[in-house]
């Protein structure tokens, strides 16, 4: 009797106590890996949750200058961070506009920026602009307002050149409606360009425009398009004028997209020094290089929206709905 009595206990606990029952290592598999990746890379030795709490976890953005990584809950309208001594903590609540705001599905900060200097830079979603946050006492910053006199759809990601240029994608979501909302006044869901005084248009041709990274020194733009329609990642050229030329079509994803479309869509991306790059996209991420061949698939049992690498590019951040995932890889 005391065994069963002692096993009815623990089942008990194991069911009531969320920080006994939630697991710690999930199971993610690599596929289709190349010579390139196991190289450079080597193997999956550590899955993380770092939170599971969220309902969709987006940013999410690294400071190497604090070891502190930096998440947010677009729909609730959080900013966290989290540091491997300290674990997650709240950083801001509301990050953009109270949630329930009238006309809004979304009021929150989605994509982050961590320069290093003290700020975040945020693709404020909710506020429909892009904002410095100082991360000494929180507060927002407005930096870019408006384009042509009109309001932002609902600003997504961005990037940042090594100039300190920004780039950012600015599709409808926030906006209950979307495209069809009254509040939408963009007559484009468009990629952008700051250049430290004007904004440019550098296409209004995307219906989602979504993830945007910078690579090789910054000659070359890729913007994921989260449409199940037309799930792609487009490549734009920079000429020695400074200007994006015609965009291509650089990685296709259409074969991966479940009959259901349960399983996520291009969206945020990340790019190592050695020039592969890590884009979300249906079942998992993308490991593509340069010239936009597959290298390698990291497969996930939950759409992924956004993902960050460390500054020894060995570890990956990813956004996985409603978790936040440290994956850790050897050589």
């Amino acid at each position: 009797m005391a065994k069963t009595q002692y096993l009815l206990t623990l089942i008990t606990l194991l069911f009531t106590l969320p920080s006994l029952a939630s697991p710690t290592v999930i199971d993610v598999k690599v596929t289709q890996a190349s010579p390139q990746f196991t190289q450079t890379w080597g193997k999956l030795v550590g899955v993380r949750i770092l939170t599971s709490s969220l309902s969709w976890a987006e940013g999410p953005a690294w400071d190497a200058s604090s070891q502190t990584l930096y998440f947010t809950d677009v729909p609730q309208s959080k900013l966290y961070q989290w540091r491997a001594n300290e674990g997650v903590k709240m950083a801001m609540s509301p990050s953009g506009l109270a949630v329930g705001h009238e006309g809004f599905r979304e009021t929150g900060i989605n994509g982050l920026i961590a320069p290093g200097n003290g700020t975040l830079l945020a693709a404020n979603t909710g506020e429909r602009r892009i904002d410095v946050i100082s991360l000494s006492n929180w507060q927002k910053t407005p930096l870019i307002e408006s384009a042509d006199g009109r309001h932002f759809n609902s600003p997504n990601d961005l990037i940042q050149s090594r100039t300190g240029d920004l780039f950012f994608t600015d599709p409808p979501y926030g906006l209950t409606g979307g495209d069809d909302s009254p509040l939408k006044q963009q007559p484009v869901n468009g990629v952008w360009h700051f250049d430290g005084k004007r904004v440019h248009l550098i296409d209004g041709t995307l219906t989602r425009p979504n993830g945007i990274v910078l690579m090789n020194n910054d000659t070359t733009l890729l913007v994921s398009n989260s449409s199940a329609d037309n799930p792609v990642i487009m490549r734009y050229e920079r000429d020695h004028q400074g200007h994006f030329g015609t965009p291509v079509r650089w990685f296709d994803m259409s074969a991966w997209i479940t009959p259901e479309r349960w399983n996520g869509l291009p969206d945020g991306m990340a790019v190592t020094e050695s020039g592969l790059v890590f884009a979300t996209g249906p079942g998992g991420l993308y490991v593509l290089s340069d010239s936009g061949s597959l290298a390698a698939r990291i497969t996930f049992d939950r759409p992924l929206a956004n993902v960050a690498l460390d500054e020894q590019n060995r570890t990956l951040f990813v956004a996985n709905q409603n978790r936040l995932l440290r994956l850790v890889f050897e050589q």
